[in-house]
């Protein structure tokens, strides 16, 4: 029997029912949306706070105000952070490459956030640390998120400051081309000792620019940012090197360096440039700068917008007027024996001791000046800025003494007075209105020498002579004079002012005496030629506003008589120290020698010396301007002087020269003793010959005005005082 075989029964699989596989899809489609709708709320939240597109394209980044002396180059600057912007064109190559072989390899591979990189180094830190739980880990930060994190973000390691990181990197991308990112990340980042960017760096480290670093150079730079106060080679410089021939090794590995190359490279010293502690020379004159610019453009733009400050700064005329005021005075201090000295004090202050504020060393002030421009050269506020901010160049009116006396030997000339004119030097009394005590000037000496020259009375710093001719005059038109040629501070108009009883500062007064210097021709003083923003507007210009305000002629004669002051006056002990060039200038002393002073000339240079104690008290016996302060003068003026030749003062068309008796003021005969040539207006100049020195000669006191008559109607009448 034939048994038929059915075929086995096959299992159909079982269809789901569609409501199930709708089901399941509508599930995956809302976890999907839901999770799409945390991702963009968190986006949207953590967004919430970080910079805008519009912001991010246009970066600018912290700089400081460069400050340039005369010549361009850097002679300071200020800012919250040391950091030099510069294009990637002006970085060496081999720079760029040490940078990207240790933070960034695949820089131009990824698009700001390098995934590839982050199983490696997941799985590096997780190895780090299970070995130890305080080491650091090794990160994967790209250059665009270090950027990111840099520029707006903190570097605490939450998740959030994380994920913030990411969102900024990929709108920086998206905002600035590689070359731009690049170029933000080396002037933005920090590489410790105090320095932002490449180029402050490389300055601060070798003394160069960056452009001028070798391949060894740039390996130590580009090692710091990963830890930069570990890493900082002036303070560890075991580390660094470690750290630099790590990065050379890196740089082999990309292909960037000869594997031959290696083992010289990484043996080659650290060549830092070397650091010594020294005070800063034209502290006092960059302060001076600091304070106009943060009164003109404010305190952020200063510190950060990055100027440019071009001045009028020499930086060896300000070397040598702060070395030559301070050796003087270190001298003077010793033959002084003053109690209190600059190391004295100094000392205690090393010394972690207390100094009270009465207890004050001798103390000095310089300015030197272009007089054709007003342009300063150099500016010495006091003997240290550490110790003490207070510039006594410009914020210290104290009175001047005989030094004032230019302004009334000046108005003098101008009104018709001649410099051999005689006046009486003998003892005057001018009263006071509403005061019983009259005025009675005695002269420094205590003697009195009768008939004399105006050109004598000044040379030699004669006090009864001023105050005559003051008298004459009116105070009100010696203050004249002295506005004309630049002194703004308070001038009131009593007989002692031409003493020098009234304060003005050294600034004024050495801008003034630098009038005469430029032939009559006043220029305001000036420290700052030009500023420029970043992008290289020009923010501000000085434009030198030159005016005559003193007659050639007048100019010529005053300044010939400042001459008989360093000739044959009391600033002769400059020819005795050696400053031979064509100069002129005028003596200072105050009462009980409370302060001291110099001013004087040349064509090329003006220059101001003062010496005193900020309290006002006597320095002692022969603390005179001629001593005091002369010397300083004289050491400077040669030091500026020392390559330049010698240039007389011009004399203008109308001078004339004749020779004539000094006693008489007449025509000089052949009787006449010292017999000399003197200058003169032109028509001034006497036609008479002197009858003194002939037989039977009454004599006659001279061309200008008898100032015997003065004397008398000074006793008589009441004249303008108080």
């Amino acid at each position: 029997m034939n048994t038929v075989l059915e075929p086995p029964s096959r299992r159909l699989p079982q269809r789901r029912p569609p409501f199930r596989r709708s089901l399941l899809l509508r599930l995956l489609l809302l976890a999907f949306c839901f999770a799409l709708g945390i991702g963009i709320a968190s986006f949207v939240w953590l967004s919430r706070d970080l910079p805008s597109t519009t912001r991010l394209q246009t970066i600018t980044q912290s700089l400081k105000t460069q400050v340039l002396d005369r010549h361009g180059d850097v002679y300071g600057s200020f800012g919250i952070e040391n950091r030099v912007a510069i294009s990637l064109d002006a970085m060496p190559e081999h720079l760029v490459d040490a940078v990207l072989s240790v933070e960034d390899r695949r820089f131009y591979r990824h698009w700001g956030l390098d995934i590839l990189r982050w199983p490696k180094v997941l799985l590096t830190d997780i190895g780090i640390r299970l070995r130890s739980r305080s080491a650091p880990l090794q990160g994967a930060s790209t250059i665009s998120q270090q950027l990111a994190r840099d520029l707006f973000l903190t570097k605490d390691q939450s998740l959030e400051r994380k994920l913030k990181e990411m969102i900024l990197t990929l709108k920086i991308e998206r905002a600035y081309a590689k070359e731009e990112i690049l170029t933000l990340y080396l002037n933005q980042v920090y590489f410790g000792a105090g320095a932002y960017g490449v180029e402050s760096v490389s300055q601060t480290l070798f003394g160069r620019p960056a452009a001028e670093l070798d391949i060894v150079q740039a390996a130590l730079i580009a090692g710091m940012p990963k830890n930069p106060a570990a890493y900082n080679p002036l303070r560890y410089p075991d580390r660094a090197r470690e750290r630099r021939n790590l990065v050379l090794k890196a740089m082999v590995d990309n292909d960037c360096l000869d594997r031959g190359q290696l083992a010289a490279l990484q043996a080659a010293p650290l060549g830092l440039l070397e650091h010594k502690p020294e005070r800063r020379s034209g502290s006092y004159f960059l302060e001076y700068v600091r304070q106009y610019l943060e009164s003109r453009y404010g305190t952020e733009q200063l510190y950060r917008d990055g100027l440019t400050v071009e001045t009028t700064v020499d930086p060896a005329a300000q070397l040598l007027a702060e070395e030559e005021m301070e050796a003087y005075l270190e001298y003077l201090e010793g033959y002084m024996h003053y109690r209190q000295t600059y190391a004295s004090v100094t000392a205690r202050i090393i010394a972690g001791q207390q100094v009270p504020s009465g207890e004050q060393y001798l103390q000095g002030a310089v300015l030197v000046m272009d007089p054709e421009i007003g342009a300063i050269r150099a500016m010495v506020g006091g003997r240290d800025f550490t110790q003490s901010e207070f510039n006594r160049a410009v914020q210290a009116p104290r009175q001047p003494g005989s030094a004032f006396k230019l302004f009334v030997y000046l108005a003098a000339i101008e009104n018709g007075f001649a410099p051999s004119d005689l006046i009486l030097d003998t003892p005057v009394s001018i009263p006071l209105p509403g005061q019983a005590k009259a005025y009675r000037p005695r002269n420094h000496s205590g003697k009195f020498l009768g008939e004399i020259t105006l050109r004598t009375a000044l040379a030699q710093s004669i006090n009864i002579p001023a105050v005559k001719l003051t008298s004459r005059l009116g105070p009100v038109t010696v203050i004249d004079y002295a506005r004309r040629l630049g002194i703004e501070s308070p001038l009131p108009p009593v007989m002692s002012l031409a003493l020098g009883a009234a304060d003005v500062t050294l600034l004024e007064l050495t801008s003034a005496y630098g009038t005469i210097a430029a032939g009559g021709i006043h220029s305001e003083p000036f420290a700052i030629v030009r500023v420029i923003d970043r992008w290289g507007q020009v923010l501000e210009e000085h434009q030198p506003e030159r005016r005559e305000v003193v007659n050639p002629r007048s100019n010529s004669l005053i300044t010939s008589m400042l001459e008989s002051v360093i000739s044959s006056g009391t600033g002769v002990r400059a020819r005795s120290l050696g400053f031979q060039h064509p100069a002129a200038g005028k003596t200072g002393t105050t009462d009980s020698n409370f302060d001291a002073w110099f001013i004087g000339f040349s064509r090329q240079y003006v220059c101001g010396v003062w010496v005193g104690f900020d309290q006002k008290r006597p320095m002692g016996q022969w603390m005179e301007g001629s001593h005091a302060a002369l010397p300083i003068w004289a050491e400077i003026m040669k030091g500026l002087h020392a390559d330049l030749p010698p240039e007389a003062f011009p004399v203008p068309e109308g001078i004339v020269k004749v020779a004539i008796c000094p006693q008489s003021g007449l025509l000089s005969t052949r009787y006449c003793p010292g017999a000399r040539q003197e200058a003169f207006s032109e028509g001034q100049q006497p036609t008479r010959t002197c009858d003194r020195h002939a037989h039977g000669a009454s004599g006659r006191l001279g061309t200008g005005p008898d100032f015997r008559e003065i004397d008398r109607r000074s006793q008589e009448e009441e004249l303008p005082g108080r």
